[in-house]
This record gives structure tokens, sequence and C-alpha cells, in this order.
């Protein structure tokens, strides 16, 4: 298991969804990895708890989701009445996102209580639709704008700066050995836990 999937895991196992309401958005029912189900095979379930409803929504109807719906344009007053959870997660998904302020938006729309996100940072392309790369400063500036009182964010991180540079062949500036940042974590990507 990579890296990245890892520390995700290990941050979902935290969070209890025990009697709440769940909407798993981007992750139609065979991607519906959050409760230990992904392409149909048996996996142990990432998040804790027996949730009360459990939803999916995605863009593409070929994931069977319950919701089709496009995160780039605003949701309508239905969509949102029917989507409206306690809990949202948005794993691995904000990166093939063209409008993420509309995004952010309709995220708030249908989350009740808590919205989780997890971002790739340092990641190759992987889909055509792969539009965007969101910095922890992101999130605490936009997140608390749109309803959210309290940001949680915790850094998934790699090798040190000085290990990167090694493998990558690539030699320090004196500036950057002096400041001090060699020995610094370089982020891989950030989960998010926002409440409102």
């Amino acid at each position: 298991m990579s890296k990245t999937r890892e520390q995700l895991n290990d941050w979902l196992k935290q969070f209890d969804v025990t009697g709440k309401t769940v909407l798993d958005m981007g992750a139609g029912r065979p991607r519906a990895w959050l409760f230990g189900n992904f392409e149909g095979k048996k996996l142990t379930p990432k998040v804790s708890g027996t949730p009360k409803e459990y939803k999916t929504a995605d863009y593409d109807e070929q994931w069977g989701c319950d919701f089709q719906v496009d995160l780039n344009k605003p949701f309508t007053d239905e969509q949102v009445k029917e989507m409206k959870s306690d809990c949202v997660f948005c794993m691995e998904t904000m990166e093939h996102i063209r409008d993420p302020i509309q995004t952010i938006k309709n995220l708030s729309a249908v989350t009740k209580e808590k919205l989780f996100i997890s971002v790739p940072f340092v990641n190759p392309i992987h889909d055509i639709h792969d539009y965007l790369r969101y910095t922890l400063q992101y999130f605490q500036t936009v997140l608390p704008k749109y309803g959210f009182k309290t940001v949680n964010i915790k850094r998934r991180t790699s090798e040190t700066i000085r290990d990167w540079y090694k493998t990558e062949g690539m030699r320090m500036s004196k500036v950057t050995l002096r400041q001090g940042y060699a020995d610094n974590i370089r982020d891989i990507g950030y989960m998010v836990e926002a409440i409102k």
C-alpha cells in the first residue's frame, strides 16, 4: 500500500459515523471504499461505526451512484435537500474539479455537521480530468468563508526535502541549507476535517 493511502486510511479510522447520515461525494457504489467495498472486493472499512444511512454521489453515472451531480455547477434546492447529510466525505476528488469555489459552496450546502476532504499535493497527473493541487492555506482560508467554524488539517508527508533532492539527483542551494529547510518534511497531500 502506498504511503499516501496508508496515511489516509489511518486518518479515516479515527472518525465514528455511528448513527449519522453519510454522503460519499465523488464515489459511486462500486468505488464506495469508505465502508469496505472497492470494485466489488470486500475490504476493511475505512471509517469506524455503522452509519444510519450511506449515499454516494458522482459525476459519472457508470459508477452506479445514488446521485449524479457535477460539483462544478450549483446544486439545485432539490439536490441539496436529497443529499444533505451529517457527514460528507470528498476523498481524492477535488483535484478533478475545475471550479473549486463552487465545489466548496456545494459541499457546504449538503453538510450538516462535518466535511472531510482529502487531496494530493505532490502527485502525478492521473486522469484526463486532473486539474488542480491545493495547499493547506487554501483550505484554512476558503472553508471558513463558507460556513465552517473549525478547520483541522493533517498533512500527508513523505521524505525530507533533503532526501527528495538526493533522489532527484539535485543539489540544494547553500541558502536553503543555511535557512534550515533541508530537513523539513515534504507534503504530499492534505486531509481536512471541517466542522460547521
